[in-house]
């Protein structure tokens, strides 16, 4: 029995040794391979302001290509018109989706025709769309040089006294940065996010709301009247802001002269300093399974509260052809989005 022992411990257990280590090492070596990452949940973002859904599974940006091809020269002074003067009839499963709306319309940028247009100069409740006009007097500012993106923003009353509809949830003595403070505007449409940055720009929110009226009547969106920088009913009648598609439109135009701003509206999702996830309520990104994503779609934004209903700004590029347009007063996201779906793809089946 001692023999035996003795022949096990001198031969086999040493085999067994060197066999253990190597599967060890194995083992390690798969743990540590370049890319790996440990996946985490992360928490659903409360969205009472706009669209209702559940957030997408992922976490990182996901980006659209860029837009430098996309980007029209900045105009110095009002805003050019589009051609009204030859619109199509919608095919007619298309004009049935258009019915539920209260206003759109869809232009093709590379002849300013007006495809289609329903209601298209008539002032509306527009929502969260409020927040491309804040939007492009930050580019502005930004362009100006007196801020940047990196220009960190201490947390003031402006933020933390808008009410609690959509809101990053920001206290006083915390620190953003403008660009997290612009992801959140332009992605998950944060209400605290857009009146931080009108802080940021005229020093209050009410002399930036004075501002964004009177850039509207220099640029010629003469239908426009706003009332906060985020789109949030306002006073005891709850007055939203108003401006007409058309006008929401050539906002929309203005703002491409800025790809640093558009890459938010193509975002599906960002996490910011604070490991909080702020995710898109634009549909036609594909942010939902069965919703598949518009192919080149690049922009803008959503909107939605209770006397505008779901209103969409959006921007299409395919080939060397872009299509954008507005729509408003839909009862409804999934009405809304299934007319934009068709109204974009009918749009490209028009030859120019």
């Amino acid at each position: 029995m001692n023999k035996r022992l003795s022949l096990f411990l001198k031969i086999f257990l040493p085999l067994l040794v060197i066999v253990a280590a190597v599967h060890l090492c194995i083992f390690y070596a798969m743990g540590r391979r370049p890319g790996r990452k440990v996946e985490k949940d992360v928490p659903p973002v409360a969205n009472a302001d706009l669209d209702s859904l559940p957030p997408p599974a992922a976490v990182e940006p996901q980006m659209m290509p860029s837009t430098q091809d996309i980007t029209p020269p900045a105009a110095a002074g009002p805003l050019p018109e589009y051609d009204f003067s030859r619109p199509l009839r919608l095919p007619p499963a298309v004009q049935r989706l258009s019915v539920p709306g209260k206003g759109g319309i869809i232009v093709d940028l590379s002849s300013r025709r007006v495809l289609w247009s329903k209601n298209a100069k008539k002032p509306l409740p527009v929502a969260s769309l409020t927040k491309l006009m804040t939007a492009l007097l930050l580019m502005e500012d930004i362009s100006s040089g007196r801020i940047k993106f990196t220009t960190p923003l201490p947390v003031t009353s402006a933020a933390t006294s808008v009410e609690r509809s959509c809101v990053l949830g920001m206290q006083r003595g915390e620190r953003y940065i403008i660009e997290e403070l612009v992801a959140a505007m332009m992605i998950n449409s944060h209400n605290d996010a857009a009146a931080q940055l009108a802080a940021a720009v005229s020093g209050t929110v009410p002399d930036f709301i004075r501002k964004m009226n009177t850039r509207a009547g220099e640029l010629g969106l003469y239908s426009a009247k706003f009332n906060s920088p985020n789109g949030l009913p306002q006073g005891k009648a709850r007055q939203n802001s108003v401006c007409s598609v058309n006008d929401i439109t050539r906002l929309c135009e203005k703002l491409m002269a800025y790809p640093e701003l558009i890459k938010y509206c193509r975002m599906k999702s960002k996490k910011l300093h604070t490991g909080k996830v702020v995710y898109s309520h634009n549909h036609l990104l594909g942010i939902r399974r069965r919703s598949p994503e518009v192919p080149g779609i690049f922009g803008f934004k959503t909107g939605y509260t209770g006397r505008a209903g779901f209103c969409l700004a959006f921007g299409v590029k395919r080939q060397n052809r872009v299509i954008i347009g507005c729509v408003a007063g839909f009862p409804s996201a999934k009405d809304r989005d299934n007319f934009c779906r068709a109204l974009i793809e009918w749009a490209y089946s028009i030859k120019r």
